[in-house]
């Protein structure tokens, strides 16, 4: 089975007030950490999907072996970044979608890895996160999926479509609830070694 893995890296962190993506840990940008994450555990199909800050975001993955697709479109929101990657997924005739963020710090090879196990196998159409008490990213569709996928809007995610489907595996991601939304975001991180890039 061929799964894709998209990156979204699109938003202008309207909140945060400065572009998460290229804020750093340990000296890499969260967007590079992310994508270099993703291609330690599946080196042939990996994409960003730039938006806002599209030239800076680009230029912090450029070297890596994947794909930058850029988002036209990303002031509309999430979704058309989703759209986005899926459509280019389809494109390229993937069996399955795994859709990640920049800003979740606890993402590791480990839990990606998991996933994409998980999904490979027959038993569910959807593989996801659980953190927080809630559902949600990084999460993974096959195919079948793809239609629903398409038809979101706005800057809402997959979240409803989780939670709506019963057919899903759910893993449990501790810490997958801190991520960077806000100026006071920074600070609970601060000890992550996290600091803003150049």
């Amino acid at each position: 089975m061929k799964t894709g893995i998209i990156i979204l890296a699109a938003g202008p962190s309207g909140r945060l007030g400065k572009p998460k993506q290229l804020l750093e840990i340990n000296g890499k940008t969260l967007v590079r950490r992310v994508s270099e994450i993703a291609l330690s555990v599946n080196p042939n199909d990996v994409m960003v999907i730039t938006g806002a800050q599209a030239e800076k975001v680009s230029a912090s993955v450029s070297d890596l072996n994947l794909s930058i697709v850029h988002n036209e479109e990303w002031e509309e929101g999430m979704a058309s970044s989703i759209r986005i990657g899926v459509l280019e997924l389809q494109r390229r005739k993937a069996d399955a979608a795994l859709i990640l963020l920049c800003d979740q710090i606890k993402v590791d090879q480990v839990l990606i890895q998991n996933i994409l196990e998980e999904i490979q196998k027959a038993e569910h159409s959807i593989v996801c996160c659980r953190y927080g008490g809630r559902l949600g990213t990084p999460a993974a569709f096959k195919h079948a999926f793809f239609d629903r996928l398409l038809e979101l809007k706005g800057n809402r995610g997959a979240k409803q479509i989780i939670e709506s489907s019963a057919d899903k595996k759910i893993i449990e991601f501790p810490g997958g609830e801190l991520d960077i939304d806000q100026p006071a975001d920074l600070n609970l991180l601060s000890g992550n070694g996290l600091r803003e890039g150049n």
